[in-house]
This record gives structure tokens, sequence and C-alpha cells, in this order.
């Protein structure tokens, strides 16, 4: 009877053990994957800017062009086109959604716009996404038909996908300085974004104006 209860215990031990051992080596390979294909942040880069005045609205702002914008309510827009990169070569992203904040003289809120969430696998490398921003009213006169210095921020949340396999979010950062003629072009080729920890859009009730004139 000892010697049966004994065997039996020496078979569950035994099970253990292999039971542990099997996840051990598991999750050395899951270490060793994860490691050997580092998982790289996505490109983005800004492509093309441009300031687009409402229909009744010329370049060179004025108060009484202003007014009538307001009145007309035709808000001018900035249209920012943005290249996308996957520099993975076995790893999708998927994006929960894509915010944009454009800021004036690195202080001042523009207006702020969103993408909605969609799927980068590997295979595509790169895709371009436009970016629809509304100029808040107050700030026209510091913007229309006059050159600045712009800086775009984005901010996502996103999980790797990898062999089907779907990680935790991840929140990324990114920013860029873009110069801005007075023809509301964006001055020069495609500007690289580089990645920013720690930093929201601010709030567009922000007291900061800009001044006009």
């Amino acid at each position: 009877m000892k010697s049966s209860e004994t065997s039996l215990s020496q078979q569950r031990y035994s099970f253990l053990l292999w039971l542990i051992q099997v996840l051990f080596v598991w999750c050395c390979i899951t270490v060793v994957i994860w490691l050997s294909l580092n998982p790289k942040h996505p490109v983005f880069k800004v492509a093309d800017v441009y300031v687009h005045p409402a229909a009744d609205h010329v370049c060179n702002s004025t108060l009484t062009q202003v007014h009538e914008v307001t009145q007309n309510r035709t808000p001018a827009i900035i249209i920012l086109n943005l290249k996308i990169s996957n520099p993975n070569k076995r790893i999708g992203y998927i994006y929960d959604g894509i915010y944009v904040g454009l800021y004036y003289e690195d202080r001042m809120i523009i207006g702020t716009s969103s993408l909605p969430g969609f799927y980068q696998g590997h295979r595509n490398s790169s895709i371009g996404r436009e970016v629809q921003v509304n100029i808040e009213e107050q700030y026209l006169g510091g913007i229309l038909g006059k050159s600045f210095d712009m800086r775009v921020y984005l901010k996502t949340k996103l999980r790797y996908k990898i062999f089907g396999f779907k990680t935790k979010h991840h929140m990324k950062g990114f920013e860029a300085y873009v110069g801005i003629g007075s023809d509301g072009r964006m001055l020069g080729e495609d500007v690289k974004m580089h990645q920013r920890q720690g930093f929201t859009i601010l709030n567009l009730t922000t007291k900061s104006k800009l001044r006009s004139g």
C-alpha cells in the first residue's frame, strides 16, 4: 500500500516538474523572440501643410475680413498630410486613434483634430493620412498671410501585433517644427517627427491669443 502511494506521489512530482520545465522553456523562448524582434515605434513625417483660407477670405488678413469669416461661419483650416511608416518586418500596429495638436510660436494652440483607429501591417510599410484642423477664429489674424513656425504634435495609443498576438497598449507622442510661408505652404520637404514623452495636448480654452496685425 505504501509502495503504491509512494509511486503515485513520484508520478505527480515528475509531472509538476515537467510542467514547470515546459513553462520555463516557453517563457525563455517568448523572451528571446521578443528581444530578437525588438519592435520599433512607427515613423511619422509631415509631408505637406497648407493653410487654407475660407472661401471669402484673402491672404492679407484684416479685422474686417476676420469679422466676415466669423459671420459666415466658414473658418479657415490647416490641411496636414502625414506619412506613417512601419520599419518592422514582422510586426504590425493597431492604432486606437491619432490626436493632433498644432501650436504657434511653441506656446499657443491653433487647433486640434484626430484620426480614427486603423491597422497598419508590416507589408504596408508607408501610408498617408490627411488631417484637417479648424483654426480658432481668434487666431486668424496671426496666421493668415504671414510666415510663422508651427509645432505639430501628435499622440497615439497603439498595440503591436506579433504573429497574431496583440501586446498591451503603448502611449506614444511625436512632435516636429514646420516652417509656413506667407502663401500658406510648408517650407522645405518632408519633416520627420521625433518621439516625445510626457507631453499632452493643451486645452483649447487657453487664455493665450495670437496677436492680430
